[in-house]
């Protein structure tokens, strides 16, 4: 008998010790900014897509992968909450993601569903990520396709700066004010967006944000949050 419970106790260690070892596993992330999307081919889009992922997960042994689906509300993907990229421009628009975007929309899917259902076919954890103020655009205009609609409409609420330059183009979420059209608002009209990509635990910023005195959603241009793309999918 005591042998017995020896062993049980033995078979406990091991498999607490073992589940201790797998809960330690680092993540290795692998950040994809949708360079694919500018050298997708007019046909074959979707294979070509696949083919460039095989690639990138022969080439580096990451865990999870993160791809660019918004910055926040221009899109990647076919979003029905936020404004697909370069749509706005028309469909000839030649440049950047944009005829990658038309070539998978031809063929009935987009860049998020082949990368979360590809990836995911290889084991992969897949992330969306959302750039919260990316300022990859240098000015604010209809013509450029990075320049959210919203700060199009409502430049006022660009953030501003006490030197007065005013080569800034990124939202100032820190707004409080009383007015329906400021950033801080334009976010809680998005939750149908955010919340479902955010929330209050996927986003790595959560905590540190509670915890300022005066807390910003997120003026800093290289944050990013995760979210479950198919889950985004889902939702539009």
């Amino acid at each position: 008998m005591k042998r017995v419970v020896g062993a049980l106790i033995a078979s406990v260690a091991v498999a607490s010790s073992a589940l201790q070892a797998d809960e330690r596993q680092p993540r290795v992330v692998f950040n994809d900014d949708a360079q694919m999307l500018m050298e997708t081919p007019a046909e074959g889009a979707t294979e070509f897509v696949k083919q460039w992922l095989d690639k990138e997960a022969a080439a580096v042994p990451f865990s999870t992968y993160v791809f660019l689906a918004a910055t926040p509300d221009v899109c990647t993907y076919e979003s029905k909450t936020g404004e697909t990229f370069a749509d706005r421009l028309g469909p000839d628009y030649p440049h950047s993601w944009a005829p990658g975007i038309r070539a998978l929309r031809a063929e009935g899917t987009d860049v998020l569903k082949v990368v979360a259902e590809h990836m995911r076919t290889k084991g992969k954890e897949v992330l969306a990520a959302i750039r919260m103020n990316d300022t990859h655009h240098r000015i604010i205009g209809h013509n450029h396709p990075l320049a959210p609609q919203f700060a199009i409409d409502h430049p006022e609420f660009v953030i501003k700066h006490p030197d007065g330059r005013t080569n800034e183009t990124a939202l100032d979420y820190s707004y409080s004010g009383g007015a329906r059209a400021s950033a801080r608002h334009h976010a809680r009209n998005r939750r149908g967006l955010r919340r479902r990509w955010i929330g209050v635990e996927l986003c790595p910023l959560g905590k540190a944000l509670s915890s300022r005195s005066r807390p910003r959603e997120s003026p800093d241009h290289d944050r990013v949050c995760w979210s479950d793309p198919q889950d985004a999918h889902r939702r539009g």
